[in-house]
């Protein structure tokens, strides 16, 4: 289904991908819940239900998808499928990003300087910034030194030490659905 939806042998083929979707997710497949949650946000192959795209992400999280975490955190962020919440968004962001999704880290990071959806605090954001940065996320390193900039070298030590002692979670969300629509 994968291949049908990159157009890997031709044009995708949206409406295809959706039926194998479907099946592997009746069989249980939480890879294939998250491929057609995509499609039913993006209503590609399918009717555009982004509500139903929320379920399928939601189900996917529960299981421990880091795709679906991350992607709910999205829809939030833009009010696709859920009411707009940037709260809510940043616990998804949060727990993907505990589980060692750079984007989501990265994302954090931006979050915790703004104080958008959780309360602001710059050694929490230099935390994110550098494990972002560690992942790979370039960009990060502009923030971390525009950030550290900002703090104290007490603030910037205690940002590394957070950052240091930091270990990715690997299981499953233990509630994702008290954030669910």
């Amino acid at each position: 289904a994968k291949s049908l939806v990159k157009g890997e042998h031709g044009l995708p083929d949206y409406a295809e991908a959706a039926k194998l979707f479907q099946m592997a997710v009746d069989k249980g497949h939480i890879e294939a819940m998250v491929g057609l949650a995509e499609l039913y946000t993006l209503g590609q192959g399918v009717t555009n239900n982004p509500a139903e795209g929320v379920r399928l992400y939601v189900a996917a999280a529960q299981q421990g998808n880091i795709k679906a975490i991350y992607s709910l955190a999205g829809l939030y962020e833009e009010g696709r499928g859920v009411k707009k919440d940037q709260t809510a968004a940043a616990k998804w962001h949060q727990m993907a990003a505990e589980r060692g999704a750079a984007l989501a880290q990265f994302n954090l990071g931006q979050r915790y300087e703004l104080g958008m959806g959780v309360k602001a605090d710059l050694i929490e954001a230099l935390k994110w910034l550098r494990l972002a940065a560690r992942s790979g996320i370039e960009d990060a390193n502009e923030m971390i030194q525009r950030l550290e900039k900002k703090m104290t070298k007490d603030q910037i030590a205690e940002a590394t030490r957070r950052a240091d002692k930091f270990s990715v979670i690997t299981a499953a969300p233990s509630q994702p659905e008290r954030l669910a629509p």
